[in-house]
Protein backbone atom coordinates (compact mmCIF):
# COMPACT_ATOMS: atom_id res chain seq x y z
CA UNK A 1 0.00 0.00 0.00
CA UNK A 2 1.37 3.41 -0.94
CA UNK A 3 1.98 5.88 1.82
CA UNK A 4 0.99 9.52 1.65
CA UNK A 5 3.82 11.87 0.83
CA UNK A 6 4.44 15.50 1.57
CA UNK A 7 2.43 18.19 -0.15
CA UNK A 8 4.55 20.71 -2.07
CA UNK A 9 3.64 23.93 -3.80
CA UNK A 10 5.23 24.78 -7.13
CA UNK A 11 5.08 27.84 -9.37
CA UNK A 12 5.31 27.13 -13.08
CA UNK A 13 5.08 29.32 -16.16
CA UNK A 14 1.69 29.05 -17.89
CA UNK A 15 3.34 27.35 -20.88
CA UNK A 16 4.61 24.50 -18.68
CA UNK A 17 1.20 24.06 -17.09
CA UNK A 18 -0.39 23.93 -20.54
CA UNK A 19 2.12 21.29 -21.66
CA UNK A 20 1.49 19.21 -18.53
CA UNK A 21 -2.27 19.52 -18.99
CA UNK A 22 -1.95 18.46 -22.63
CA UNK A 23 0.10 15.41 -21.66
CA UNK A 24 -2.41 14.50 -18.97
CA UNK A 25 -5.28 14.79 -21.45
CA UNK A 26 -3.49 12.66 -24.08
CA UNK A 27 -2.72 9.96 -21.52
CA UNK A 28 -6.08 10.26 -19.77
CA UNK A 29 -4.21 10.74 -16.50
CA UNK A 30 -4.28 13.37 -13.79
CA UNK A 31 -1.92 16.33 -13.67
CA UNK A 32 -0.62 14.83 -10.41
CA UNK A 33 0.24 11.54 -12.13
CA UNK A 34 2.06 13.33 -14.96
CA UNK A 35 4.10 15.52 -12.61
CA UNK A 36 4.99 12.56 -10.43
CA UNK A 37 6.14 10.60 -13.47
CA UNK A 38 8.19 13.55 -14.78
CA UNK A 39 9.92 13.85 -11.41
CA UNK A 40 10.58 10.09 -11.23
CA UNK A 41 12.17 10.11 -14.70
CA UNK A 42 14.25 13.20 -13.93
CA UNK A 43 15.52 11.72 -10.66
CA UNK A 44 16.45 8.45 -12.37
CA UNK A 45 18.29 10.37 -15.07
CA UNK A 46 20.12 12.41 -12.44
CA UNK A 47 21.12 9.25 -10.54
CA UNK A 48 22.45 7.65 -13.73
CA UNK A 49 24.43 10.75 -14.67
CA UNK A 50 25.80 11.09 -11.14
CA UNK A 51 26.91 7.43 -11.13
CA UNK A 52 28.64 7.90 -14.48
CA UNK A 53 30.46 11.01 -13.26
CA UNK A 54 31.56 9.24 -10.09
CA UNK A 55 32.82 6.26 -12.12
CA UNK A 56 34.75 8.59 -14.44
CA UNK A 57 36.29 10.33 -11.43
CA UNK A 58 37.36 6.96 -10.02
CA UNK A 59 38.96 6.07 -13.35
CA UNK A 60 40.74 9.42 -13.49
CA UNK A 61 42.39 8.70 -10.15
CA UNK A 62 44.00 5.47 -11.37
CA UNK A 63 47.74 5.51 -11.98
CA UNK A 64 47.24 4.38 -15.59
CA UNK A 65 44.67 7.09 -16.40
CA UNK A 66 45.21 8.76 -19.78
CA UNK A 67 44.53 12.45 -20.14
CA UNK A 68 44.30 14.18 -23.50
CA UNK A 69 43.66 17.78 -24.40
CA UNK A 70 40.43 19.04 -25.94
CA UNK A 71 41.72 19.15 -29.51
CA UNK A 72 42.85 15.51 -29.35
CA UNK A 73 39.53 14.45 -27.84
CA UNK A 74 37.61 16.22 -30.60
CA UNK A 75 39.84 14.66 -33.26
CA UNK A 76 39.19 11.18 -31.85
CA UNK A 77 35.44 11.80 -31.74
CA UNK A 78 35.48 13.12 -35.31
CA UNK A 79 37.39 10.02 -36.45
CA UNK A 80 34.89 7.71 -34.74
CA UNK A 81 31.96 9.56 -36.32
CA UNK A 82 33.55 9.31 -39.75
CA UNK A 83 33.93 5.54 -39.31
CA UNK A 84 30.22 5.07 -38.65
CA UNK A 85 28.19 3.84 -41.65
CA UNK A 86 25.66 6.43 -42.72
Amino acid sequence: MATAGEVWSLRLPPEDRQRIDAIAARLDRSRHWVLKRIIEVALKSYDEEDALIRRRLELSERSDAEFIDHEEAMARIEAMLNEQPQ
